[in-house]
C-alpha cells in the first residue's frame, strides 16, 4: 500500500459525460500537467486535464523530495558539451525550480506538510567523505544516526512533502483558476490542420493545442515523436511504522538524504515519525526482491531500528533519457512535452510545466538551452529493460567499492 495514498486519497474525477472544445489539453495530472493547467487557466486559457487519477504515475509514487536535480550529467561533462553559460544557467534552473513549488504552495494556500531543511549526501567511506563538508559529528545534527557515516554534504536548499496533498492542491486551484479536469484514458491522438482531436473515456477532445505530461510513463503508440525518448527505470520505497522515542534518533533539522553510490539509496523523516526509505535498482513494478534488498540496506544503515516494522511499500517509475537531462519543448506543431526528470521530479517537473504554459502563451521562457533539444531515442527501444539490466550489473560493484 502507498503511504501517501492511504493518507491523502487522490481527489475523485468525473469521466467527460460529452465531446469537449478547448484552447489547450493537457495528458496527465502530475506535477507537470497541474502546473502548466494552472498557468494556462490563470491566463485565461480553457484548458482540459485527462488523467486516471491525479498523481496516478510518479507523481503519487515519489518519495516527496522537493529538492535541486532534473539530470544526472556530471557539471564538467555540461561544461564540455553544451559550454560554462549554459552550466550555470542549468543550475541556477534547478534552484529556481525548488523556489517555484515553494512559491505555488504559498500563493495556493496547499498544505502540502512540508518538513525538513536541506538534502544530504552521505559519505560512507574516507575516499567519499573527500567532498563532505560536514564531518561525521556535525552530520549527527542533520540526520539520523547512520552507521559508517563518514560525513556529508550538506545543500541547504529544498524540503521534504506530501506528494499526493500537493498534487491535490494543484487540482483545487486549477478548478478554481477555471481549468476542467476528467478521470479518462487518452486513446486517440490525431492532429490536424485546425485543431488535435483526442479520444478519452468514449468522448472527441478538439484542442488547438497538446501537451503530453507523462514523463515514465508517456503514451508512446500515441505519438511518435515520444517513441523511445525515456528509458523507465524502477524506483522502489517502503515507509516504516513510528519510531518511539523519535526525538532521540532525529533532530531538529530532519534533512532529506541520499547515499553518493551510482544506484542510490535516499531516505527521509517523516512528521508522524516514520522513516521513508527507498532505492533505485529494480526492473519491475512488482519485484519482491527489491523490498528485500531495501530492507537489508536499511538494516545495515540504521541497526538501531532492526526490529521496527515495514507498513507501506510501493514502487514507481522514474524517467531517463540518453543525454542526462530533461527536455522541454515542442515535439510537433501544436504538440509540446517535458520528460526525463531522472527521479527528482517534484521541483524540475513543476518549474517544467509553467514553463511549457509560458511557450504555449507565447511568453518568453528561462529554459536553459540543452533543455530545449529533444533527446535522441535509445537504440533498438525496445530492448532498454535489457540495457538498464547491464547498467546495473556494471554499476553495483562499482559502488561496493567506492563504499569501502
Amino acid at each position: 500500500m502507498n503511504y501517501w495514498h492511504a493518507t491523502a486519497a487522490a481527489l475523485a474525477l468525473a469521466a467527460p459525460a460529452q465531446d469537449i472544445d478547448c484552447d489547450v489539453a493537457i495528458i496527465g495530472a502530475g506535477y507537470t500537467g497541474l502546473n502548466a493547467a494552472l498557468e494556462l487557466a490563470r491566463s485565461g486559457q480553457r484548458v482540459v486535464v485527462f488523467d486516471e487519477a491525479p498523481g496516478w504515475g510518479a507523481s503519487g509514487r515519489s518519495g516527496g523530495f522537493c529538492c535541486v536535480g532534473g539530470g544526472v550529467l556530471e557539471e564538467a561533462s555540461m561544461r564540455r558539451r553544451y559550454g560554462a553559460s549554459a552550466a550555470q544557467k542549468w543550475t541556477a534552473w534547478q534552484r529556481r525550480a525548488v523556489q517555484h513549488v515553494a512559491h505555488v504552495l504559498e500563493r495556493e494556500h496547499i498544505d502540502a506538510d512540508c518538513f525538513g531543511l536541506g538534502e544530504l549526501c552521505i559519505a560512507r567511506s574516507p575516499r567519499q567523505a573527500i567532498a563532505s563538508n560536514l564531518s561525521a559529528a556535525q552530520l549527527r545534527q542533520y540526520a539520523m544516526h547512520i552507521k559508517g557515516a563518514q560525513g556529508a554534504h550538506y545543500e541547504p536548499i529544498g524540503f521534504g512533502l506530501h506528494p499526493q496533498r500537493y498534487v491535490n492542491g494543484l487540482v483545487e486551484a486549477v478548478q478554481r483558476a477555471g481549468g476542467r479536469l476528467f478521470s479518462a484514458r487518452v486513446e486517440q491522438v490525431i492532429p490536424g490542420s485546425q485543431a488535435i482531436r483526442l479520444r478519452a473515456g468514449g468522448a472527441q477532445c478538439h484542442a488547438q493545442q497538446l501537451l503530453i505530461a507523462c514523463n515514465a510513463y508517456a503514451p508512446e503508440a500515441l505519438v511518435p515523436q515520444l517513441a523511445g525518448r525515456v528509458c523507465p527505470a524502477v524506483s522502489s520505497i517502503f515507509v516504516t511504522e513510528p519510531i518511539a522515542p523519535w526525538q532521540e534518533d532525529v533532530p531538529r533539522f530532519c534533512a532529506m538524504a541520499y547515499d553518493a553510490r551510482s544506484v542510490l539509496h535516499y531516505f527521509r523523516p517523516l512528521p508522524d515519525g516514520r522513516v521513508l526509505f527507498g532505492g533505485r535498482g529494480g526492473l519491475s513494478e512488482s519485484s519482491d526482491a527489491m523490498y528485500c534488498a531495501l530492507r537489508q540496506r536499511f538494516d545495515d544503515y540504521f541497526p538501531q531500528w532492526r526490529d521496527v516494522r515495514t507498513q507501506f511499500q510501493w514502487q514507481g517509475s522514474i524517467a531517463l533519457t540518453r543525454r542526462g537531462l530533461p527536455f522541454i519543448g515542442e515535439l510537433a506543431p501544436g504538440i509540446w512535452s517535458a520528460f526525463g526528470y531522472h527521479g527528482n521530479g517534484i521541483a524540475a517537473g513543476s518549474l517544467a510545466g509553467t514553463e511549457l504554459a509560458r511557450l504555449i502563451l507565447g511568453k518568453a521562457g528561462s529554459i536553459p538551452s540543452p533543455l530545449s533539444t529533444l533527446p535522441k531515442a535509445f537504440v533498438l527501444a525496445s530492448w532498454r529493460r535489457a540495457y538498464l539490466a547491464a547498467l546495473y550489473a556494471v554499476l553495483r560493484p562499482i559502488d561496493a567499492w567506492r563504499d569501502r
